[in-house]
């Protein structure tokens, strides 16, 4: 059990120093990066113009990303599954700017992928989640396209 634990441990803190990296290599006018331990997000970074938030879901292959009417994210297998992996982001969610003039941007990583993002608003009413709009103040992206968003967000 202890093993297994510590080899998942450092398999995940290796995911996120490729994620740290990928943002440090590839965000535009970057002043500062760093990681925030027991936060509610686990990378921030600032540039010239903005702050970022960066949040990491590490999905163990789960295939959707369900969120209810609630706001309530879970990960799931199919869409017909009743008990997902719960996410608790409402910390993250709620995040506000803190005066400052820089605009804030809150960017959920599903780590590695899923295949569908979708937000069901009812019980007869659902749409999917793009990774080109905010959602709840918050852009949720796949891995596969975290470069290039970070290389498009201050054109």
């Amino acid at each position: 059990g202890a093993v297994i634990y510590a080899l998942n441990k450092r398999k995940q803190q290796a995911e996120y120093n490729n994620i740290f990296n990928q943002i440090k290599e590839n965000l535009n006018n970057i002043i500062n990066i760093y990681y925030k331990d027991d936060s509610f997000y686990d990378i921030y970074a600032e540039t010239t113009y903005a702050k970022y938030y960066f949040k990491i879901i590490t999905n163990t292959r789960k295939k959707i990303l369900h969120v209810d009417s609630d706001y309530n994210f879970s990960l799931l297998n199919k869409p017909t599954d009743i008990n997902g992996t719960k996410i608790d982001i409402d910390d993250f969610l709620n995040l506000t700017n803190d005066d400052s003039e820089k605009r804030i941007n809150k960017i959920l990583i599903l780590y590695p992928n899923v295949k569908e993002k979708v937000y069901y608003k009812n019980n007869v009413e659902s749409r999917f989640i793009y990774s080109e709009l905010e959602f709840k103040g918050v852009r949720i992206i796949n891995h596969k396209e975290l470069n290039e968003y970070l290389k498009n967000s201050e054109v």
